[in-house]
């Protein structure tokens, strides 16, 4: 079994930097749990309020959140600038731009799911520690105050679905025509031939965004999401965080 601090430190090496800096502070939140312990048998009096682990500890989910947050912001507005380009072009545009830059954006969908995972799990891992030390209940404290985070009630669905829009759009400007089609009707009889494949499931949004690239996530009843929306369409899209990318019904396999 790997150590989690080989896990995360491995982690660490595929984020970017700018990333990487607003990580969990995990070794120094391990160190605090020791140096805590020490200053606790001394006899040295402790508050929640001026406990320098509990302060540590919600300063580094402050700082998750907000860089999750802003991030997210950032990308929603990339997605958009980049479908009405794509969704305006013509054959004369440059294609390779449009598809660098929405690979771009998929690619850091990918790096900002692991981010939210490697660091959730950091603070699980570091508050069981800390209880484990000091006969404390923080994990109940983190368990009740998780779920509301931005970290966690802000879902990449709803992303994943714009890029599936964008890449729609590019490939759309790429054949010099717009697939000014209505709604999309499932056919009455069809021929099923399927190849199944093993992902590891921390690689599957990463298969995802590639797919993506060549075939749009189809939703029922749902008009055609390329370059056929008007321009006015665009400028007043948002992305809708109630918006789900999975489906109840799946056809994935999950091996235990």
């Amino acid at each position: 079994m790997v150590a989690f601090g080989d896990a995360l430190n491995d982690a660490l090496r595929k984020m970017p930097p700018e990333m990487t800096a607003h990580c969990v502070e995990y070794q120094t939140l391990k160190e605090e749990v020791y140096c805590t312990s020490r200053e606790k048998k001394l006899g040295a009096p402790q508050s929640n309020l001026t406990n320098p682990f509990l302060q540590l500890l919600n300063h580094s989910i402050d700082q998750l959140n907000r860089y999750y947050s802003a991030e997210l912001q950032r990308t929603q507005t990339r997605l958009l600038s980049l479908h009405r380009t794509a969704a305006a072009a013509d054959g004369k545009t440059a294609i390779d731009s449009l598809k660098e830059e929405a690979r771009s954006i998929g690619d850091h969908l990918v790096l900002l799911e692991s981010f939210t995972k490697i660091n959730s799990i950091a603070l699980v891992k570091i508050c069981k520690k800390y209880d484990k030390n000091h006969h404390s209940n923080t994990m109940s404290w983190l368990t009740m105050r998780m779920p509301e985070e931005p970290i966690n009630a802000l879902k990449l669905d709803p992303y994943l679905l714009r890029l599936s829009d964008v890449w729609q759009a590019v490939r759309e400007a790429e054949a010099g025509a717009s697939a000014e089609g209505g709604v999309w009707t499932a056919p009455t009889s069809f021929e099923r031939s399927t190849t199944k494949y093993w992902v590891k499931t921390n690689e599957v949004l990463l298969v995802v965004t590639k797919i993506l690239e060549h075939v749009p996530c189809l939703i029922y009843g749902r008009k055609n999401p390329g370059k056929a929306r008007s321009k006015a369409q665009m400028l007043m899209d948002t992305i809708d965080q109630n918006t789900g990318f999975w489906s109840w019904i799946s056809s994935l396999y999950l091996d235990n």
